[in-house]
């Protein structure tokens, strides 16, 4: 994407954002702090090719021995990828795949190097939530960071909600329904997850995070970073769709700006600001 036509983007959906919402990320920190409340850090992940080194819905997708027709494959245009998805997962059954190879499948993908050992010692700081906010989908979340012990680390996954019937069938929702954000999949827009939780946590348990640090890769992860303050911290992953058409000298981008490629650089620059 030329950086002119991404700067439309950002343009857009900061004239969006301000109509969805009263609270601001950016002005969080000036909000004044309950008297039995606490300051905490946040730190907020992707999933597909931030924690697992993989994208779980084509690892799935792969397995299909069924040939995907292309009235099926005009679906992810025409309808969005949870109802492609969607029929993926039914030509699976049709293919006599199990809820057992499904998870087999997922379970098999990698972890980004060194992202299991950061999840345990963000948790063992005392002083780091960690969330999820993921285009994926909650069993599939949910097999990998149960199998890999990490689920405990993390305070709240927000995905699209699926189950396996009674057929075996994996059936998929949506997170919400939203047309507002234009840098967002109308399933899901990860800027206003982000925001909402940060409100919630505010309003509701007294804490306000006064710095937060987003992890991504993706188009879909270029929208919370840019509700961020300048006291946060927005992470794309290094040759990935984030990095490449996110423009670091955008007039609209308040958050530090880093580049990352495993936990390890991660690490170190998440605990240099903590």
């Amino acid at each position: 994407m030329q950086s002119s036509a991404a700067a439309v983007l950002f343009v857009l959906l900061v004239f969006f954002t301000g109509k969805m919402s009263t609270f601001n990320l950016k002005e969080r920190s000036s909000r004044e702090l309950p008297s039995n409340g606490t300051h905490r850090k946040l730190v907020a992940f992707d999933f597909d090719h931030t924690v697992v080194d993989d994208n779980t819905d084509i690892v799935v997708r792969d397995l299909v021995k069924s040939k995907i027709t292309d009235e099926v494959t005009k679906l992810y245009k025409k309808s969005g990828w949870i109802l492609y998805m969607q029929e993926i997962f039914y030509l699976l059954h049709k293919d006599g795949f199990t809820k057992s190879q499904i998870k087999d499948a997922i379970e098999a993908i990698p972890e980004v190097a060194g992202l299991k050992t950061l999840f345990k010692e963000l948790n063992d700081t005392g002083n780091v939530d960690i969330i999820v906010i993921s285009d994926s989908n909650s069993v599939f979340i949910k097999f990998w960071c149960d199998h890999n012990d990490v689920g405990k680390y993390i305070k709240h996954i927000y995905t699209n909600q699926a189950h396996f019937n009674d057929d075996d069938v994996l059936l998929l929702q949506p997170f919400h329904h939203q047309t507002e954000c234009c840098l967002s999949s109308e399933n899901l827009c990860k800027g206003k997850v982000l925001e909402d939780f940060v409100r919630n946590q505010q309003d509701g348990c007294n804490v306000i995070y006064d710095r937060i640090f987003y992890i991504g890769d993706g188009v879909n992860d270029i929208c919370p970073v840019l509700r961020l303050g300048d006291q946060d911290f927005g992470f794309a992953r290094n040759g990935y769709r984030m990095q490449k058409e996110m423009d670091t000298k955008n007039p609209l981008l308040d958050a530090k700006f880093e580049i990352w490629n495993n936990g390890f650089d991660l690490k170190q620059l998440i605990f240099q600001n903590i």
